[in-house]
């Protein structure tokens, strides 16, 4: 089956037209390769250990991305990804605020993680086994349901996939999309152009400098130039159909289980007080002198795994509010972006999260 040509952007090299299937193992190969080398040897260690002593949590997040992670012009951090960090800290430091924002692109995030510049990335990965076997990273439970879509200009005559084929499409290096392209266009016998960036804003630049017909990342990542600001022409469309899921999730180094335990059950902790109707200020006034749900008095008894404090799970919901309040606040309907919540919701509202048991 014809292999898409690779536009590479920094250095114009045109790779050997060999089947598509190969191309993409190569690729993983390459990127588990480069991101293994920086890491000295290093893969574990205490991170949990390291976050207490250091009073912070070095928290890697999504680079200028409208809902996820963006900066206002006063440089204050606001984002999905952010709140998740925010929480993160506020359950192992007891503040929400010891925390420092560290932007990563796709291509450099497992390489910061893998050399211990950043204790976790936030939630912009896709959980797949090639990164969990293959870097040796380890995700902690999907917090954010998502799909690869393509977006085009609001003039062009494209209208569906297939249209694509005989293009040029952008797309981020390292990331999930370009296997999917692959095996979208592979399993057709269409043959497509690919301009690979190191970033999704590099690659949505060279898109709307019109250096490809199309922009292929998360749909979350594409909400925002989906939906313009107000009083701007809607200069973009989205295809209608989507190229993979994208289970996006927490990635940590392997090697600290009780790292790995404390960033997973914050996570369960915002979802579980939305299916329980536990919300920040409900949170905050059991901080206060306000009795505690029953949910918060049965987190308090494994207290000891996050340091001690009983309050931690107060603290979390406190931080941000619950799921449902994060995803609002950062992506929903209320939002710029409006990005469904679909399978964002609790399990027993018809979506896909879920938390185990406390007991």
């Amino acid at each position: 089956m014809p292999a898409p040509t690779l536009i590479a952007c920094t250095t114009n090299i045109r790779p050997p037209k060999v089947p598509a299937h190969r191309r993409a193992r190569w690729r993983l190969v390459v990127l588990l390769l480069g991101a293994l080398g920086i890491t000295g040897g290093s893969m574990a260690g205490e991170t949990l250990a390291r976050v207490r002593s250091s009073g912070e949590v070095r928290c890697g997040v999504s680079r200028n991305i409208l809902g996820l992670a963006s900066q206002n012009p006063q440089g204050e951090w606001a984002g999905f990804e952010v709140d998740i960090c925010r929480a993160v800290a506020a359950a192992i430091l007891g503040d929400a605020k010891r925390v420092r924002i560290i932007p990563v692109n796709g291509f450099e995030r497992f390489p910061a993680l893998l050399a211990e510049r950043v204790d976790l990335i936030a939630g912009s990965s896709t959980w797949t086994f090639a990164r969990e076997g293959g870097l040796r990273v380890v995700f902690t439970g999907p917090l954010l349901f998502d799909e690869q879509r393509v977006l085009v200009a609001q003039n062009s005559p494209l209208k569906a996939l297939p249209e694509l084929a005989g293009q040029v499409i952008c797309a981020i290096k390292g990331s999930t999309h370009v296997a999917h392209l692959d095996s979208y266009f592979g399993a057709r016998g269409s043959h497509y152009e690919l301009r690979l960036e190191e970033s999704f804003e590099a690659a949505r630049v060279a898109f709307e400098a019109q250096q490809c017909a199309a922009l292929s990342a998360d749909g979350v990542a594409l909400a925002a130039l989906d939906h313009p600001p107000v009083g701007e022409d809607d200069r973009y469309r989205l295809l209608p159909e989507a190229l993979g899921a994208e289970p996006l999730a927490p990635a940590l180094r392997q090697g600290d289980a009780e790292w790995e335990r404390a960033v997973r059950w914050v996570g369960f902790v915002l979802i579980l007080a939305e299916a329980e109707g536990i919300d920040q200020r409900a949170a905050l006034n059991s901080l206060g002198a306000g009795p505690p749900a029953p949910l918060l008095v049965g987190l308090r008894r494994y207290a000891a795994t996050l340091g001690g404090d009983p309050r931690w799970a107060e603290r979390v919901i406190a931080a941000g509010g619950n799921y449902g309040e994060i995803f609002e606040r950062n992506l929903g309907g209320g939002t710029r972006l409006m990005f469904p919540r679909g399978l964002n919701r609790p399990w027993r509202m018809g979506g896909a999260l879920f938390a185990p048991s406390l007991q």
